[in-house]
Order: C-alpha cells, then sequence, then structure tokens
C-alpha cells in the first residue's frame, strides 16, 4: 500500500511539474510494475530454498 502512495505522489509532481519528463518517468513505473509482478509470480510458483538445502543436523550434511 505504501508503494502505491509513494508512486501516486511522485507520478502526479512529475505530472504537475515537468509535464515533457512524465513520459520518462512512466517508463520507469513500468519497469518497477514488471519486476514486482514476476517477484510475484516467482514467490508463488518456485519453493522457497530452505526446503532444497539440507539443515545442520541432516546425514547428508
Amino acid at each position: 500500500m505504501g508503494l502505491a502512495i509513494a508512486w501516486t505522489i511522485v507520478l502526479t509532481i512529475f505530472f504537475a511539474i515537468k509535464p515533457a519528463v512524465a513520459p520518462h518517468v512512466l517508463l520507469v513505473f513500468a519497469g518497477f510494475l514488471i519486476g514486482w509482478v514476476s517477484t510475484t509470480i516467482a514467490r508463488y510458483v518456485y519453493p522457497p530454498a530452505k526446503r532444497w538445502t539440507p539443515g545442520p543436523n541432516s546425514p547428508r550434511a
């Protein structure tokens, strides 16, 4: 929720003060969204690393 508020403030400021720079900021925002979505998908699809690594009391360690 905090990220949404922060991006809203940043985009509003850039559209109000420097509208010529706003498309570049939108590209940065789009890149951020692509990264956020891909990490969210990865968290749900791939298992956590601790499931695959043996612990300190494991017979393989």
